[in-house]
């Protein structure tokens, strides 16, 4: 996959799951840049599933999204950024 650039809204935190690996606000915002996949975030990694879940596959997240996701599960304040996808 090409490289993209990742943006976390304000409105994806106002409605974001916490411990949600499906709502969280990081998983939204990879939603709209993957358009129709299937995405799902853990505290390090996210999965892009190509059509069916067996036919996924999982990629690291930055330091930055990876802290965002542990501050935003813990219930601290948070602010919109961004981040790229390692182009995987």
């Amino acid at each position: 996959m090409k490289k993209k650039r990742i943006y976390v809204r304000k409105s994806d935190i106002e409605v974001g799951g916490r411990g949600n690996c499906f709502t969280c606000p990081v998983a939204m915002a990879l939603k709209r840049a993957y358009k129709g996949r299937s995405i799902s975030v853990q505290s390090d990694s996210y999965r892009v599933d190509r059509g069916s879940i067996k036919t996924g596959a999982w990629f690291p997240l930055p330091e930055t999204a990876v802290r965002f996701v542990r501050d935003f599960d813990a219930g601290r304040p948070v602010k919109p950024f961004s981040f790229t996808t390692g182009g995987e």
